[in-house]
């Protein structure tokens, strides 16, 4: 079991307002547990001040799917999205990213879920603050899963790598650029499944209240 101090919510978070689309049932207690303001209605969002978080494109309602689609212009202006680790990605007009989702795209039969991620040479991001050297592998709780199937598509070519497992070019984590100008943090890690529970782990849980405050 990985013991580390208690994450704290960064104070950039604190003063913003989470647009959380794709919620799960536990999703909006959380942040709204951790004293932030949540919204779900993406209408009207302040690149100044708001964040849009996908918590699981999975769950995104019909009418989600459609705001999802028109970001573009939010993003173009320094808006900030983030979307947390799903199995597929299709929404190109915001950005031309697919996720790995079949075996053997290698060449090789995969199971795309990794207990380990490694950050790239010389990248520095705020996800990463105060994380351990060690802080990316067997995050506590069986099966010790730290991350997803890696990101793929165009828009990597020009994408801030931040986070990779097995080999370098399977990136679980970058702000990738979107179409209309601005960057999309896609974050392939298994944060969901470590925030409560006998599968909780501290470094998870600052990795996702760091990007809260990106």
């Amino acid at each position: 079991m990985r013991v580390a101090a208690e994450p704290q919510v960064p104070e950039r978070a604190r003063k913003r307002r989470i647009v959380l689309l794709g919620s799960d049932e536990t999703a909006a207690a959380y942040l709204a547990g951790k004293g932030l303001t949540v919204s779900h209605d993406v209408k009207g969002a302040d690149p100044g001040r708001d964040l849009v978080l996908i918590w699981q494109t999975s769950r995104l309602s019909a009418d989600e799917r459609t705001a999802v689609t028109g970001l573009g212009p939010f993003v173009a202006v320094g808006g900030r999205v983030i979307v947390l680790a799903g199995d597929s990605w299709k929404w190109p007009d915001l950005c031309e990213v697919t996720i790995a989702s079949a075996k053997g795209e290698w060449g090789d039969d995969e199971s795309y879920v990794y207990s380990r991620a490694f950050p790239y040479s010389g990248v520095s991001h705020l996800m990463l603050a105060g994380v351990p050297a060690n802080g990316l592998m067997r995050w506590n709780g069986l099966p010790g899963t730290v991350a997803f199937a890696p990101l793929q598509g165009r828009a990597m070519a020009g994408a801030k790598k931040l986070l990779w497992v097995r080999a370098p070019d399977h990136t679980v984590a970058a702000e990738v650029p979107a179409k209309a100008g601005g960057t999309v943090l896609f974050c392939q890690l298994d944060l969901r499944g470590h925030l409560s529970g006998p599968s909780y782990d501290p470094v998870a849980e600052r990795a996702l209240l760091n990007v809260l405050g990106w």
